[in-house]
């Protein structure tokens, strides 16, 4: 058979076909490669975010931080350092160098969702509740890992806003979520504390936060204090000296142990504890009005009336105080001052029950603004005044111009002095416009 021969187009058609495909087969060659870098890359990227997140949970800062630092000088167009650098800032309580690391993030495409909830979280710190709940929320229900800071911010708008139900529920998940950390079982302790549970589970709480931190100080002294009153003394005075031990110092670690010796007879003992306590404040209520029980005991009823009569000085609201200086007062023979006292202290346990029913009250009805704004007067009233004005700060975040606050505040600002502030709050209550009606 005879072969047809190559036309002189064919060859023109030959000539540039092959350079096509070697550009083709370079392209694709070129596009694998670069998936392959990109894969490689978002790989490292992920092993370092999981790295960096689990350093994170466990609390590790400083080894997250190295993680972090290599990660964005070999990455230096990823936002997820930067992120990760803000969640290190929000867990530390630095909100300014936080928004910094935020500010980055968004400028390199972070999803700015995720901003929201450190934000969310910063608001919860400052107690600006309202605007930290939505978002912390969503965050929470939407959870696919462990977000302990997520959990404590939401415990935080819970517990700041009395729904101590909806806190548990919380707080429960974030001991899963930081299995090693003793914060979540301190605040546990704060929420059973206040729904009056069984005494043995607040022991359980505070001995689980001792597993996790030896150190922890509250901790210690929360359970000593509560085997104390439950009247376990050889188990509490051995939780006093661990305590001792690492906080010598501790005036109420000092205190407490005193008052456990009374309780087991050794006044000599109390004697030793509550002298290291006044060496290292004269003027602590506690342990002045213990000496003084002592000193009544061991017939020194004039240094005890000395004694308590500084201590109601310093704390005027104290009903036990009041109490034990009637007592001091009738044995020196001053039976009219005694009988004032007494007078005193009938009122301020009335008082105190008050309190105690409030607290209770706003267990079952936490958005009640007039039992909210009860209690913020009785605190303002009684000597814990800055608890009482951050009750006010929260109940006007909440509804702002709530007329029963901005009262309250008018008459507490005109008691100190302060005639702008007593003057803005009249206003805000609506005063100046009902009188010139």
């Amino acid at each position: 058979m005879k072969a047809t021969p190559i036309t002189k187009n064919e060859n023109s058609s030959h000539r540039w076909l092959k350079p096509l495909i070697v550009s083709i087969a370079s392209l694709i060659l070129v596009a694998v490669l670069a998936g392959g870098y990109w894969l490689g890359s978002r790989m490292v990227s992920e092993y370092r975010a999981g790295r960096a997140r689990l350093a994170i949970v466990e609390r590790r800062f400083d080894d997250a931080r190295l993680i972090l630092t290599k990660w964005k000088s070999q990455w230096p167009r990823d936002p997820e350092p930067y992120y990760l650098q803000a969640k290190i800032d929000v867990a530390e309580d630095h909100p300014k160098e936080a928004l910094v690391s935020c500010e980055k993030a968004i400028e390199l495409g972070i999803d700015i969702e995720r901003i929201h909830v450190l934000q969310a979280i910063i608001f919860a710190r400052s107690g600006n509740f309202e605007r930290a709940e939505a978002s912390l929320r969503k965050a929470f229900d939407g959870a696919t890992g462990p977000e302990p800071d997520i959990d404590e911010a939401l415990a935080r708008v819970y517990l700041g806003t009395f729904r101590l139900v909806d806190a548990a529920t919380v707080i429960d998940r974030w001991t899963k979520d930081a299995p090693e950390d003793a914060r979540p079982y301190l605040w546990r302790i704060e929420v059973d504390g206040r729904r009056d549970v069984e005494p043995n589970i607040l022991l359980q709480s505070y001995r689980a936060a001792i597993l996790r931190d030896p150190n922890l100080i509250k901790a210690r002294l929360g359970l000593a204090n509560k085997l104390r009153e439950l009247r376990r003394v050889e188990e509490s005075e051995a939780e006093y000296e661990a305590l001792l031990a690492i906080a010598p110092r501790s005036i109420e670690g000092l205190v407490g142990a005193g008052q456990n010796a009374l309780q087991k007879g050794d006044i000599q003992a109390a004697i030793r504890y509550y002298e290291v306590a006044l060496a290292l404040d004269p003027n602590e209520p506690a342990a002045l009005r213990e000496m003084a029980i002592v000193d009544m005991r061991q017939n020194r009823p004039e240094s005890a009336r000395d004694r308590l009569a500084t201590v109601v000085g310093l704390d005027p609201y104290d009903p036990e105080a009041r109490y034990n200086y009637s007592q001091a007062l009738r044995l020196t023979g001053e039976t009219e001052k005694a009988d004032a006292e007494q007078r005193i202290n009938e009122r301020l346990k009335k008082e105190h029950r008050r309190m105690s029913d409030l607290r209770k009250a706003l267990v079952a009805k936490p958005d009640d603004l007039d039992l909210r704004n009860e209690a913020a007067q009785w605190l303002l009233e009684h000597g814990h005044e800055q608890e009482g004005l951050e009750w006010t700060t929260l109940i006007l975040k909440e509804t702002p111009g709530h007329k029963p606050t901005c009262r309250l505040l008018a008459d507490y600002y005109q008691k100190k002095g302060n005639a702008g502030l007593a003057n803005f709050y009249k206003i805000a209550a609506g005063e100046s416009e009902e009188k010139g009606r």
